[in-house]
Formats: C-alpha cells, structure tokens, sequence
C-alpha cells in the first residue's frame, strides 16, 4: 500500500510542472557537485584532527575559566 502510494506519488511528481522543474534542478545540482574539487582523504583527516585540537583547547580553557571563578580564583 506505501509502495503504491510512493510509486502514484513519483509518477505525479515526474509528469507534472512542477515534478519536472524539481528533477530537472536535481540533475543539474548533481552534475554541479561533480565539478566540485573535493578534499583528498588527508585533507580531510588533517583539518578534522585541526578542528578537533581547537576544540579541546577551548573547552580546556572555557572549564579552567569557569572553575576559577566559581571558586573566587
């Protein structure tokens, strides 16, 4: 019964204006992401561990922070 539902809704979607206008800007965004120059696997590792060690050092230096002034320091 769902998968009737879903396939009555692709079908619609396909035929009408707006089903084709949705399709036809899938397509292209799909194409677009193609020509993305997307990191390498190492770029990715070393700006997340970068990300990471922010972070770290933030909450280190926010807690160190708020523990010192929660007990007068």
């Amino acid at each position: 019964m769902v998968l009737g539902g879903l396939v009555a809704a692709g079908v619609v979607a396909w035929l009408s204006a707006p089903g084709k206008e949705f399709f036809a800007f899938a397509q292209e965004a799909w194409q677009e992401a193609g020509r993305v120059s997307w990191p390498t696997r190492k770029e990715t590792i070393q700006t997340t561990a970068i990300v990471f060690a922010f972070v770290t050092i933030m909450a280190l230096f926010l807690f160190s922070d708020r523990h010192d002034a929660a007990h007068g320091s």
